[in-house]
C-alpha cells in the first residue's frame, strides 16, 4: 500500500476462456456437491423446523459455486488475467519526500508484469481522474480501486466479477471496514437526509442488520467509488464520472445513471476489503471542502431528485437514522 500518496488504483480485469477447463470444473463441480446436496437435503427433513434454512443454504452454496465458475467465462483464478493502472494525482507539499517515494514505487512496478503508471497534473478531481484511467485501459472490466483500500478475503475479485457477469448487472461494489474491523461500506442509501448515506455505518464487525441486511448481496441504488467494478463498455457508454463531481457524490452519480440506463448495481456481501477512508488526501473538515461538498450534493439531488428523494431499495415502514434502519 502507499496510502501517503494521492494515487488512485484502476485495475482492469481481463478473462481467458477455455472449453477444457469449463468441462474439468462442471465435472468437478458435479461430483463435490452431489453428495453435499443430498446429505443436507436429507437432515433438512429430519429437522423439519429447519428445513427451509437448510435447503436455503444449500442452494445458496449450488448457485454461487456455479456462478463463480461459469459467469460467462469472467471466473475462475485459473483463466484470469490482470492489468494495473496508477493514475498519479497530485503532490504532497513535500515535493522531494514524494518524489522519493515514487520513485522507489516504480521501480517496484517495473519489475512486475502488465503494469502501468500514468501521470496526472491536472489538479485533483477524483471523477477526471478516473475518466483519463478508463480512457488508458485496455481490460474489458474496470476496477475503480483506491490507494487507500487492502483485500480482506483473496477472492473478493473474482466474487464481484461472478456478479458483473450477471445479465442486467451494471456495478458491483464490495463491504468495506475501517482498520478496527468496524463497517465502512454496505452499499448507499440515497435519502434527502444529507443525499447519500453508506447502510449502517460504524456498525460492529458480529453486527448483520436488519433482516440480515450485511450479509447478503443485495441490489443497492449505489455502491462507494472506493472499490466499483464494471464493464469498460458501459461505462464509457454512460459518459464516464461526471467531472462536476470533483470529490463527492460522482461515485453515487454514476450508480444513478446506471440505473436510470436499466441495469442493477449489486452490493457483494462475500467481497471484503479494508478501506482507511480518507487516509491519502484528507476529510471534509475545512470551510471550504465542507462548502464544496455541499455544491455537489446539491448538484446531485438537481440531477437525480425522484432517486435522492425515494431510494427505490429502502422500504419507506423502516425507520433510517444515519443509514442505520429498522422497524420503528
Amino acid at each position: 500500500m502507499y496510502g501517503d500518496l494521492k494515487s488512485w488504483w484502476l485495475t482492469e480485469v481481463y478473462s481467458l476462456k477455455g472449453s477444457t477447463g469449463y468441462i474439468f470444473l462442471l465435472l468437478l463441480t458435479v461430483l463435490m456437491f452431489i453428495p453435499v446436496v443430498t446429505i443436507l437435503l436429507c437432515i433438512s427433513v429430519i429437522i423439519s423446523h429447519g428445513s427451509v434454512l437448510f435447503i436455503g443454504i444449500v442452494l445458496d452454496a449450488v448457485v454461487y459455486f456455479v456462478r463463480l465458475i461459469f459467469g460467462k467465462g469472467f471466473v475462475a483464478q485459473a483463466m484470469g488475467r490482470y492489468y494495473r493502472l496508477f493514475p498519479e494525482a497530485g503532490r504532497r507539499h513535500d515535493e522531494r519526500y514524494h518524489d522519493r517515494l515514487l520513485k522507489k514505487r516504480n521501480r517496484e512496478l517495473e519489475k512486475e508484469p502488465d503494469v502501468r503508471v500514468l501521470s496526472w497534473d491536472k489538479g485533483f478531481n477524483y471523477a477526471a481522474i478516473n475518466n483519463f484511467g478508463a480512457e488508458e485501459a485496455k481490460g474489458e472490466v474496470l476496477l475503480l480501486l483506491n490507494n487507500d483500500t487492502e483485500v480482506k478475503k483473496p477472492d473478493s475479485i473474482y466474487s464481484m466479477l461472478s456478479y458483473l457477469a450477471l445479465d442486467k448487472s451494471g456495478a458491483v461494489g464490495a463491504k468495506l471496514l475501517y482498520g478496527d474491523g468496524t463497517l465502512q461500506h454496505a452499499g448507499v442509501l440515497a435519502l434527502t437526509e444529507g443525499a447519500a448515506h453508506h447502510v449502517y455505518l460504524g456498525s460492529a464487525a458480529a453486527e448483520q442488520g436488519y433482516m440480515g441486511r450485511l450479509e447478503q448481496s443485495a441490489n443497492v441504488s449505489a455502491v462507494t467509488g472506493a472499490c466499483l467494478m464494471i464493464r469498460r463498455d458501459l461505462y464509457r457508454e454512460l459518459g464516464g464520472m461526471d467531472e462536476r463531481f470533483s470529490v463527492a457524490y460522482n461515485d453515487i452519480d454514476l450508480c444513478l445513471r446506471i440505473l436510470d440506463a436499466g441495469r442493477f448495481v449489486i452490493f457483494d456481501a462475500f467481497a471484503e476489503l479494508y478501506h482507511y477512508e480518507s487516509q491519502s488526501r484528507g476529510y471534509e473538515d475545512t470551510e471550504e471542502k465542507k462548502e464544496r461538498q455541499k455544491k455537489e450534493a446539491a448538484l446531485l439531488y438537481e440531477k437525480h431528485p425522484e432517486k435522492v428523494e425515494k431510494d427505490p431499495y429502502y422500504h419507506p415502514a423502516l425507520v433510517v437514522r444515519n443509514g442505520w434502519y429498522a422497524l420503528p
